[in-house]
């Protein structure tokens, strides 16, 4: 597995972009070796129209991911504590989950048959609201050839909210491989992307 920090420009839909890229392979591919801090994204567009309402997005990010199955992003609050992962194109590319490693009740899991491509890029994008008592609320919008998916859940409410402390990695099973562009540029399209303000995630009654 490598880190190539460095500007990426390539064409989707006819427009030239700049992304970061990180590519996982090797036979230690199965492993989240190196970690980014979301705070120095250049990228991070949260919908303003939503700042200071009691439901605030505080990271919206956007990746483009190619591979064959199990492309896996980590997401981790604090150090050793709470810890979500994205997984795409889970058991052979059929499913696709967002789980929180430390409560099974507060994961999502669903249908997401040939999802990943080595060829054309799946997109990710990756909101987060900081809610009142702390709740932070993730919502992972997956788009591909037209089709839309939503992956939903929530962290706890344990200890003061520092947007500084959020760390993710990439990782995927041992010896595949999968390229991740991540820190893309974004527009914002704000609830037409997905309005979460009515949405139930698991664990809600």
């Amino acid at each position: 597995m490598h880190l190539l920090v460095l500007s990426v420009l390539f064409c989707l839909l006819g427009v030239v972009i700049a992304c970061q890229e990180y590519l996982v392979e090797g036979p230690q591919s199965h492993i989240y070796t190196n970690f980014f801090k979301l705070n120095r994204f250049q990228n991070n567009h949260p919908d303003e129209a939503l700042i200071g309402w009691n439901a605030p997005e505080i990271y919206r990010l956007r990746f483009l991911v190619y591979g064959t199955s199990d492309a896996k992003l980590w997401i981790n609050r604090y150090a050793d504590e709470e810890e979500l992962e994205l997984v795409l194109g889970g058991e052979n590319n059929t499913v696709s989950y967002l789980r929180n490693k430390t409560d099974a009740f507060e994961s999502m899991k669903m249908d997401t048959a040939d999802l990943l491509s080595p060829d054309e890029p799946t997109e990710v994008i990756l909101i987060m609201t900081r809610h009142i008592f702390g709740r932070i609320r993730i919502n992972a919008i997956i788009h591909d050839n037209g089709d839309r998916y939503v992956l939903k859940t929530k962290l706890s409410n344990k200890g003061n909210f520092d947007n500084k402390a959020f760390l993710i990695s990439f990782r995927t099973t041992r010896n595949n491989n999968v390229r991740w562009l991540y820190d893309c540029p974004i527009e914002n399209r704000g609830i037409q992307d997905y309005d979460f303000r009515n949405v139930e995630y698991p664990g809600d009654d």
